[in-house]
């Protein structure tokens, strides 16, 4: 008996194509989900890091001109931490930055060391000025600008990780044989020829490897071979798995 396989045109290369696209893992979309969801939650702080700080820059100023803009009495706000100076002045000034002109109203500086009585003189030329000496600590907001993206990138991995492991665990049974071992005599039931409609042709192609399978022995003693297979091609729903149910069902 010859191999039926050689009876038959060459494999489409489109079911190949279309049985991969089923056949992808589920964690694979889930890992190409959470990637989405990150790059938004991302692209959603950075917006919201621009819309929040909304405030104009500090400027670098030195010591000397942070000392003439208190002694003009043009400060509005100053806030010490430890020998980092944050402050406002009332009226824009100017500074030289890379040899520029670059006027300014928020500024910053860190001051030299052993300047006990910088808050009194602030108070003295300007009466009307904010001082404020606060403790150098965390900066709560760039703490959890830093740590809510990681959060939120475990918060969402948690979520698909639970949502893959519903339904029994399937997401996590690829690999694994999805055989199904049914007893002999059971309730299975028995499809043959009869509930297939068409397919004349195949189904008489199909009729020689039905026989052998009936009885092995009897085309093994005219010295035929085991078939390997036979392929069997068409579009998706023809009814190629109910055939090959029936090839079964006739063979018993």
């Amino acid at each position: 008996m010859s191999d039926r396989r050689d009876d038959y045109p060459p494999r489409d290369p489109r079911d190949d194509r279309d049985r991969k696209k089923k056949d992808v893992p589920r964690y694979g979309r889930a890992t190409k989900t959470m990637a989405f969801w990150v790059v938004v939650i991302m692209i959603f702080l950075l917006v919201f890091r621009g819309l929040y700080n909304d405030e104009p820059p500090e400027t670098e100023i030195n010591y000397n001109e942070f000392i003439e803009q208190i002694d003009q009495g043009n400060i509005k706000m100053v806030r010490l931490i430890d020998d980092d100076v944050h402050g406002e002045l009332v009226a824009a000034a100017m500074t030289q930055i890379q040899g520029v002109s670059q006027g300014y109203t928020r500024f910053r500086l860190t001051l030299p060391k052993g300047l006990t009585d910088l808050p009194d003189r602030i108070v003295e030329k300007n009466p009307d000025a904010t001082v404020t000496a606060q403790k150098p600590g965390p900066n709560w907001t760039q703490v959890v600008f830093a740590w809510l993206p990681i959060l939120l990138i475990l918060g969402i991995w948690v979520f698909i990780m639970r949502q893959m492991q519903s339904g029994g665990n399937r997401a996590f049974t690829f690999g694994k044989s999805r055989a199904k071992m049914l007893m002999a005599g059971g309730d299975r039931p028995k499809i043959t020829f009869e509930d297939v409609a068409g397919a004349t042709e195949a189904k008489q192609e199909l009729q020689e490897i039905i026989e052998f399978l009936r009885d092995p022995a009897k085309f093994q003693k005219l010295g035929g071979k085991i078939p390997k297979g036979a392929l069997l091609l068409g579009s998706p729903g023809t009814g190629k798995t109910l055939l090959a149910k029936a090839v079964a069902g006739e063979a018993g």
